[in-house]
């Protein structure tokens, strides 16, 4: 099959995953002493949050059986670049079950196999037999080892996320970049304008919807509109692993620069800020593609400069308002193409000289 042209093309010959067959007292050993790196402190783990969670008493039961009676489960997937501090692709819910039944926080109920001798015991209730099972049981799993690119991970991550509880793929992003990236994304979706401005219910929260939303800001301030190159999902994937390139100093400084574009884009355009009506259009629905080109746009201005536009609101209103009447801006923003190549650059660029121009009214 012939790759598109804008399709990414990974050196297939630096791929190494390997596959080993691990018992799983060593693999816990390794998370014991933190050469995994996964987090579990009441049940919450660091990478994924409220996904360290998702499995009933019922699911946990079941698993832990299996491991007892040497039932085959699936494979475990850990990202190994770095060979002293693992990162876990996929496998977190069983690492949970397993270590909280290792720690007696629940006890074994509704089993498929056992009756009594079994059912509703804990790890320290259980017969010697089955506490050798579950310690010495040999689990299959596969590490990505150097010089695998980056962007096999979330390949990989998205082959395997197959089940019903599948991840979004800011989820995904964050389970791999834990650290600096999400640290920062987490500084954004913080600042009370941004949950202000931004409608999201608290399931789509829930989803990281709202890091995504702040992903979307700090990818057009490491990598110019310009050099945007489609889609956007890959764009945002590369655009989370670079934050880590990103000196303290210049993430701060895009961290400060959010709050203030936020703060003078409400003082100006108020509840109509990122909705249609805010460029003349008589519809009030939020448009995630305006609030990437208005933040953008105000991001990057000096603070003199948005205090100039704060201080003229009511022609900055006005003026914005006449945006309806440019066709092809309102066509860049139309959802079935905003992300190709021209509609993405032409939005980004008229909003960005239409702010240029008004500063230069409002100045004389």
């Amino acid at each position: 099959m012939k790759l598109k042209e804008d399709e990414k093309k990974i050196d297939i010959e630096k791929i190494n995953i390997k596959q080993k067959i691990i018992t799983l007292d060593k693999l816990l050993k390794k998370i014991k002493n933190k050469e995994i790196d996964i987090e579990i402190n009441n049940n919450k783990n660091i990478f994924f949050q409220h996904k360290a969670n998702l499995w009933t008493i019922n699911i946990k039961s079941r698993f832990i059986e299996s491991l007892i009676i040497k039932q085959p489960v699936p494979a475990f997937y850990f990202d190994a670049i770095n060979d002293n501090k693992w990162q876990i692709i996929d496998g977190l819910q069983r690492l949970i079950t397993i270590t909280d039944f290792l720690n007696n926080e629940f006890s074994l109920t509704k089993l498929s196999y056992f009756g009594e001798e079994i059912e509703g015991k804990k790890y320290e209730d259980l017969p010697r037999w089955a506490e050798r099972n579950i310690d010495e049981y040999e689990i299959n799993v596969y590490l990505i080892e150097p010089p695998t690119p980056p962007e096999v991970k979330y390949k990989l991550f998205n082959a395997i996320n197959s089940t019903s509880f599948i991840l979004e793929k800011q989820e995904i992003r964050h389970a791999l970049n834990y650290g600096k990236p999400t640290q920062c994304l987490n500084k954004l979706a913080e600042f009370s304008m941004f949950k202000n401005l931004i409608p999201l219910s608290p399931k789509r929260i829930d989803r990281m919807e709202d890091k995504e939303f702040a992903l979307r800001y700090v990818c057009f301030r490491i990598t110019n509109y310009e050099d945007y190159k489609p889609d956007m999902t890959d764009f945002l994937d590369d655009s989370m692993t670079k934050i880590n390139t990103i000196t303290d100093e210049f993430l701060n400084q895009y961290i400060d620069e959010f709050g203030e574009a936020l703060f003078t884009l409400h003082t100006i355009f108020g509840e109509n800020c990122f909705k249609k009506n805010m460029i003349g259009l008589e519809s009030d629905e939020f448009t995630q593609i305006l609030y990437e080109i208005w933040v953008h746009a105000f991001a990057i201005i000096s603070q003199e400069e948005r205090d100039f536009l704060k201080n003229k609101k009511n022609k900055v209103i006005t003026e914005t308002k006449k945006l309806k009447d440019n066709i092809e801006f309102i066509e860049s923003i139309n959802n079935n193409k905003a992300y190709n190549l021209g509609s993405l650059k032409f939005r980004f660029k008229t909003i960005e000289n239409f702010v240029k121009n008004l500063l230069k009214q409002i100045q004389k």
